[in-house]
């Protein structure tokens, strides 16, 4: 039997200090200084200890999903990168050890249905093992949802060229366990709009995967079905706890979880949970994780948003038990506020992503957080914004980051509060799918942000750049520096703009930051459909990642 915690809370608008506009009011966007880039750049950068060109376009099989959206995972001596759809395992130097592995062969040999939003994260500080997420869909005549799904896998070792175990199966259309028929309460938007026709549920997207002492968390945003097309309007975001004892024993085709809803926005907001980096997990108050999000700024407005939330996941622990969740569920806190420097979401704010003469122009994107990193309950994240540089020239695609201290209270109230932030952006260019992973290696706290860097000045070129909490940003290094302008088909809009995107950031065992962001990858990296669905269609594309372990006490 699976139980469910049920948790209300409710965001409004007033509370984010959003305004509903007309127009772009320009003299409201966060007006910032340019970040140095190493020009030229140095693809001897003393500051790169490794890099190698990672998954590309041309191993994604039957993975036929853009943006990549990477995500990466390091330790034991061990690279896993995984793109929406394809992965490969290399050694620390950067050979290849396994792969291309197509997610549909990877987890198709037992499931059905269509595969999307791979991730990998790799538990350091506890069991280390390999996990390997990826979200399942199957429609119902091709059109109507049947069934929406986290599938889990676990490395067998600490090898993951050893195998995995599972896959297992959360399910993540908000439905009750006990009874498929019902919505979880809090879940009330997942009704079906036609019953007679169409069974309740919504179809999980974009999950954000992180992980503590005792449990893998997925944030996973739920769209409403209707009778015409599958993942219409959002309805909410649902907070999955999986047990990592139950993953490791593999006795269930469904692991021990615990489901929390209830949270009510006005608009759409996405719920990211923490990622512990380096080898030790938070084991206070019975284990805590933490979750933070930028708020609703996936809506129409326009406004800069002042303020992120946080809460802490306390008792996580009791996911340990053999009797859970009879003996209990891990305890959600109080939300807690942080006053934020401001930040815009690009793609409401008039923000045109370009690249050099004869490149298509970019999809903008919004400010979700992707991904929240946690050292020693320090959190680190950032998020993309619309930036004016000096208050000059038009909007650009900018990043904000935040490291986030967190307490209890002796009566147990979780309080947290912006120590350090800060912007990165460089002058007439756009800093584009920002992430931040920490390191206390060089003795301080600090931070690593893996980006891109793209524009009139430069072709899609994966970047990063070290945080210091009191010095900020320093500059904008690169492995390789891009020769190609970004190809493929431009985005499935009207607009013909070019969907993009992806980076990650993870520190090892060690201490040693490692950082992966998409490129535009040139030479013979090219995918070419031998079609063109519609006229704004490029029907070749040419899409790569490039991985580096860089120095994280180094700066500028």
């Amino acid at each position: 039997m699976w139980q469910q915690d049920v948790v209300l809370d409710v965001i409004t608008a007033e509370q984010l200090h959003v305004l509903v506009q007309t127009v772009v009011d320009r003299t409201i966007l966060p007006s910032v200084v340019n970040t140095q880039i190493l020009s030229p750049f140095k693809n001897a950068d003393p500051a790169v200890k490794m890099a190698f060109p990672g998954v590309n376009v041309n191993d994604r099989e039957q993975a036929n999903v853009r943006p990549p959206s990477p995500s990466l995972c390091v330790g034991n001596g061990f690279i896993v990168e995984t793109t929406d759809l394809a992965f490969k395992v290399y050694n620390i130097k950067g050979e290849i050890l396994a792969g291309p592995v197509s997610l549909v062969d990877f987890f198709g040999h037992s499931v059905t249905g269509s595969f999307s939003d791979a991730a990998c994260v790799y538990d350091a500080a506890d069991t280390k093992r390999f996990y390997i997420t990826a979200l399942n869909y199957e429609l119902d005549q091709g059109v109507h949802l049947g069934n929406s799904q986290l599938l889990i896998a676990s490395s067998i070792s600490s090898n993951p060229a050893d195998g995995f175990l599972g896959p297992y199966a959360v399910p993540a259309m908000g439905l009750d366990p006990e009874d498929p028929t019902k919505v979880l309460p809090g879940l009330e938007a997942c009704k079906s709009p036609n019953p007679s026709s169409l069974k309740n549920g919504c179809l999980g997207t974009a999950p954000s995967i992180g992980m503590d002492r005792f449990g893998l968390w997925a944030g996973v945003n739920l769209f409403q079905i209707n009778s015409q097309v599958v993942g219409g309007e959002y309805a909410a975001p649902l907070l999955l706890g999986i047990s990592k004892r139950s993953l490791l024993e593999g006795q269930a085709s469904t692991p021990a979880y615990a489901a929390y809803t209830g949270w009510h926005a006005d608009t759409m907001f996405s719920l990211v949970p923490s990622k512990t980096q380096g080898g030790k997990h938070t084991t206070s108050l019975g284990g805590t994780a933490y979750v933070l999000t930028s708020g609703p700024t996936l809506a129409v407005h326009q406004a800069p948003v002042t303020r992120l939330f946080a809460w802490a996941i306390t008792n996580t622990s009791t996911l340990a038990q053999a009797s859970f969740p009879e003996a209990g569920l891990p305890v959600l806190s109080n939300r807690a506020t942080l006053e934020s420097y401001a930040f815009a979401n690009p793609h409401n704010n008039s923000v045109t992503v370009t690249q050099p003469a004869g490149g298509v122009a970019l999809d903008t994107h919004d400010s979700r957080l992707t991904q929240v990193s946690n050292l020693d309950g320090m959190l680190w994240a950032a998020a993309a914004t619309a930036v004016l540089i000096n208050k000059q020239g038009s909007p650009l695609e900018g990043a904000i980051w935040w490291a986030v201290s967190t307490a209890f209270s002796p009566d147990g109230t979780f309080k947290a509060a912006i120590d350090s932030q800060g912007y990165v952006s460089a002058m007439g260019n756009h800093v584009v799918n920002p992430v931040i992973t920490p390191s206390a290696a060089s003795g301080t706290p600090s931070g690593v942000m893996a980006a891109a860097l793209v524009g009139p000045d430069y072709k899609y070129t994966a970047v990063w750049t070290p945080i210091n909490m009191q010095l900020g940003a320093g500059a904008l290094h690169t492995p390789a520096q891009s020769t190609s302008l970004l190809t493929g088909p431009q985005g499935d809009n009207a607009q013909g703009t070019l969907l993009h995107g992806g980076s990650a950031a993870v520190t090892d065992e060690y201490g040693v930051a490692w950082v992966t962001s998409q490129w535009a990858a040139g030479g013979g990296t090219k995918f070419c459909s031998g079609q063109q669905l519609l006229q704004f269609q490029t029907p070749c594309e040419n899409w790569g990642t490039y991985i580096s372990q860089v120095s994280p006490g180094s700066w500028p």
